[in-house]
């Protein structure tokens, strides 16, 4: 319960940055992707049915905030979701080139495949160019804040007891990984 108390907390934080963050037209208009990290984060330290939850909601609140149909982020941030949480098991979650890794790759996969459902509708359709720029500053994008939103959640869940805090040898607490 508690889990879902602090995840509902971070995906509003989250969509509230993402709104405040400006759209620049030499960046594509891409703008950082908060939700899809924090479902990436929930992707590689949590079950996967935790995972379902977050991407459902991230991609509710992505939908809400931008003109794409209701449900279309939910199916993409649930499959990036899904293929990072393969690797779960495989990487050191709590790293931060694990984060940037996983954020950049989350993010050219789930623009893509976004892109490729709202082509299908003729919802959208970006020149070559256009499309290029939106990937690349998305994907650097999200390599950058994918790690401090790990962070960000990370110490959230210490707050609030969902993971332990470790105890150095001189008495002073530190956060696991960080």
């Amino acid at each position: 319960m508690i889990t879902a108390i602090v995840m509902l907390a971070l995906m509003v934080v989250g969509a509230g940055l993402q709104v405040l963050f400006p759209a620049l037209p030499f960046l594509g208009q891409a703008k950082p992707p908060f939700l899809l990290a924090l479902t990436l984060y929930y992707a590689l330290n949590r079950s996967p049915r935790t995972l379902l939850a977050a991407g459902l909601l991230a991609g509710l609140f992505h939908d809400l905030q931008t003109a794409v149909p209701l449900g279309y982020s939910s199916i993409v941030f649930v499959a990036v979701g899904l293929l990072a949480g393969r690797f779960r098991n495989m990487v050191l979650s709590e790293s931060r080139v694990t984060a940037g890794f996983f954020g950049m790759m989350g993010s050219l996969f789930a623009q893509v495949v976004l892109y490729g459902m709202l082509l299908r509708i003729d919802a959208v359709w970006w020149p070559i160019g256009r499309l290029t720029v939106r990937l690349l500053w998305g994907a650097l994008m999200a390599a950058v804040v994918t790690p401090l939103t790990f962070s960000a959640a990370r110490r959230c869940d210490q707050w609030v007891g969902i993971i332990k805090v470790r105890e150095v040898i001189d008495g002073i607490e530190q956060p696991m990984g960080w």
